[in-house]
């Protein structure tokens, strides 16, 4: 069951609708006053693993990771905070609403990119891995399959890299987060 129910207010935010929910997390479409729209990651903090919560700040990682996110190739983070919910402490953080299509979408429907649009693309997407591997300490998004690329209109053909799930450090092949979602094919190395 949702948490948050449409029309429901989460500070300067208005839910649209439930886009996706796991045991411990739910993500929705909310808009601000001015109807722009944005994502709102909701995390249930009783239920989320110990692994995943920063033991010093009992923020979750993920949230902490997004805060130092800033690049046109990456979903950018908005805020953060936290509600009280019947069913315990919720935090939350708002990123940017990426409209266009999902690649992996546009490839099932449309078939293979050109070679200049998937050059774009793969340009981009290495732009934003390259940032992420540049910070202190480098991070890692362990899921770059063609469902977490967004294929944004308003960017001429880049891509923006969506989905913080699987965000962390480098750990040594010892994973901060549960892996039996990823494909190996597109997780990061440096976690595994």
């Amino acid at each position: 069951m949702a948490i948050l129910q449409n029309n429901d207010r989460v500070g300067e935010y208005v839910v649209q609708n439930l886009i996706k929910a796991n045991r411990y997390t739910e993500t929705y479409r909310v808009k601000d006053a001015d109807g722009n729209l944005y994502f709102l990651k909701l995390f249930v903090a009783n239920k989320v693993p110990s692994k995943l919560i920063n033991q010093k700040t009992q923020q979750v990682n993920e949230i902490g990771y997004c805060q130092q996110i800033d690049h046109r190739n990456l979903m950018a983070y908005v805020g953060s905070g936290q509600i009280e919910h019947e069913s315990g402490l919720c935090q939350y953080y708002i990123t940017n609403y990426c409209q266009g299509s999902i690649l992996s979408d546009h490839i099932q429907t449309q078939g293979r990119l050109c070679e200049e649009q998937a050059l774009k693309v793969f340009s981009s997407i290495l732009c934003g891995l390259q940032y992420l591997h540049a910070k202190v300490p480098a991070l890692c998004h362990n899921d770059v399959d063609p469902s977490n690329i967004m294929l944004s209109p308003v960017m001429n053909g880049e891509a923006v890299l969506i989905d913080y799930g699987h965000l962390s450090t480098v750990c040594g092949g010892i994973p901060h987060f549960d892996t039996s979602d990823l494909d190996p094919h597109y997780h990061g190395k440096e976690t595994m």
